[in-house]
Parts: structure tokens; sequence; C-alpha cells
């Protein structure tokens, strides 16, 4: 019955508790007594940079698990192009606990010596030495972002096909060619993606063709 008491006791404490930290006019004195965050714990990450995180860490030290801004703080994160979701938790007394999911990386390419990585969220960074640009479609002649990120999306539909790209050039406005994996050239347009891909796939696995060519509405040149 005793234990009973106490723990009706502690949980109208701290609902008192809790209703005056929300109605106290002065929130901000009252960050540096109730609560205070001394912990900031972020899941693993690859990308995000460390500057960013830095800057969270500073801005939410020493503020109140009850009131700290959470929509600067997931606008501060937002900064890098690699944070795609963000899930915060506060776990009492002092510690912050926050989860990110980053975009993946996709293609790089070079512009003014600096090589530039484009994510899965069709945004664009400087290069990251966490980033292993082998494993990454190398893109080349590129001279209208905009554009390309529209290839890019409809060909992202064709998953199967995708994954097979090494290369991607471009030639001129929707008119693209694609290197792939096993070193076949594919001449593309950026229109009727899903007519040229069934073309292609009729012919992909004979080994003796190098090129594929698709330039012309209806036709097909393999060589």
């Amino acid at each position: 019955m005793l234990q009973l008491i106490v723990k009706k006791n502690f949980f109208l404490t701290m609902c008192s508790l809790i209703f005056f930290l929300t109605t106290f006019n002065n929130k901000s004195n009252l960050s540096f007594f109730f609560f205070t965050i001394k912990t900031i714990n972020f899941n693993q990450t690859k990308l995000v940079e460390e500057s960013i995180k830095s800057e969270l860490i500073n801005f939410l030290t020493k503020q109140s698990l009850f009131f700290f801004d959470k929509n600067k703080t997931i606008n501060l994160l937002k900064r890098s192009t690699w944070v795609d979701k963000i899930h915060i938790k506060s776990k009492f007394p002092d510690e912050v606990k926050i989860h990110i999911t980053e975009f993946y990386p996709v293609a790089y390419f070079e512009k003014d010596s600096q090589i530039f990585i484009l994510n899965n969220g069709y945004l664009v960074s400087l290069y990251n030495e966490n980033i292993s640009l082998p494993s990454l479609i190398k893109l080349k002649d590129i001279k209208n972002i905009d554009n390309l990120i529209k290839f890019l999306k409809n060909l992202k539909v064709y998953d199967n096909f995708f994954s097979l790209i090494s290369e991607i050039h471009y030639i001129y406005d929707d008119r693209w060619d694609v290197i792939l994996n096993n070193g076949v050239l594919v001449k593309l347009v950026n229109s009727s993606l899903e007519d040229q891909i069934k073309k292609i796939e009729i012919f992909i696995k004979d080994k003796d063709i190098k090129i594929i060519d698709l330039r012309i509405n209806n036709y097909i040149t393999v060589q």
C-alpha cells in the first residue's frame, strides 16, 4: 500500500512540475534549471557533416529538455544535403537522441577541378572522402543539372537497367550516351524510355554487341 502511495505522489509531483514548466512565462530562464540537456547522441552516420553536428550540439547544450526548439534543430540538420529523415527523442533527465536517415550517393561529376556528388534525393554536394567513387555512376559533359536530374529520375523507374549503368554522357538536350558495366554503349533519347529499354533487354545479353543505338524512333541499330 505504501509503495502505491509513493508512486501516486511521484506521478502527481511530475504532473505538477510539467504544468508549472509549460505555463511559466519566462521559459528561457527555466531552461538552465530544469532537465538541462547535457548529452546529444547521434546514430552512426557516414556523410552528414561533423561541422553541422557540432553546431547543433552547441545550440542544444544547456537548454531544457522540455523547451528546446525542435524545429530549429531539424532546420540546422537539413542544411546537410545528406539528411533525408530525422527522428528526435528526449531521454530524461538530460539526453537528446537524434536518429538521422541519410541519402546515399548515386553519381558524381567534375566541374572546375572539383568533384561533386549527386545523391538519391537528387541533391548535389562536394565530394566526401567517405564515398567510394568507383561504385558510383560517372557523369560527363554535364551542362544543365536540372536536365540531368530529369533524365536520371526517368531512368530510375527501370531499376534493373539503372543498376547496370557505369557512365552517362550528355550529348545535347534530350540525347544521352549510356555506358553499361559490361562496356556496351547505349545511345538514348530522353523520350519513350520504356520502349527503348525493352529493346535493350533483348540484346544486352549478347556478348558480341558493343553498341545499341536507339536515336531513331521505332528503330534500333546494333553493332
